[in-house]
């Protein structure tokens, strides 16, 4: 591979997600990374250090008693996550955070929103997709998760000083028969 100062890819992305089932946009002809997807995709906002997508594959080895060598390697699992912090701490930001839940309102006054969380036993499905900019001036890169579940841990602090109240955000992969665990599409 050629050293292209193109592919040093800078800055963050936007992390959309959306109820299981929605469709992706597909990338159009004058879209950026900043061109919002339309559909049912929702903002998460601001992050803390940007999102992460995370891949961690463990293998078991052969090697049999006359080699020190593993002779041959087989693939036993993998889990596939999409990581960040949300520094904004909205109840949809929550409700994902905790794998679903409702979120119902009361024009009051006071007008007021209440999010209740799902069942013990009890969690939504969502896609995710994730926007940023690809090598080359304003080209757009989408990474598309279709199955997801949160698999979250909450520790949500309310500290003086500039400190944020955040809410971690840590979404899993699940294979789907005939679909792609996810795919990355961009633009050329």
């Amino acid at each position: 591979m050629s050293r292209t100062a193109a592919e040093v890819l800078l800055g963050p992305g936007y992390f959309y997600t959306a109820p299981y089932g929605e469709s992706f946009p597909t990338i159009g002809v004058g879209n950026t990374y900043k061109t919002l997807p339309g559909g049912n995709w929702v903002d998460a906002g601001y992050s803390e250090e940007g999102w992460n997508l995370v891949a961690d594959m463990t293998f078991e080895y052969f090697t049999p008693a006359e080699e020190v060598d593993p002779l041959a390697a087989i693939k036993v699992a993998q889990e596939i996550h999409f990581r960040g912090v949300a520094v904004q701490f909205s109840l949809e930001n929550l409700q994902l955070a905790m794998g679903g839940g409702t979120i119902s309102s009361d024009a009051g006054p006071p007008a007021t929103q209440t999010y209740t969380p799902p069942a013990s036993d009890e969690f939504d499905y969502y896609a995710v997709l994730f926007r940023t900019q690809a090598p080359g001036t304003d080209k757009v890169r989408d990474i598309k998760i279709p199955r997801l579940i949160s698999v979250s841990s909450l520790d949500i602090g309310h500290m003086k000083g500039a400190n944020p109240s955040s809410v971690a955000v840590d979404v899993r992969a699940l294979k789907e028969s005939g679909v792609d665990i996810f795919t990355v599409q961009e633009m050329t």
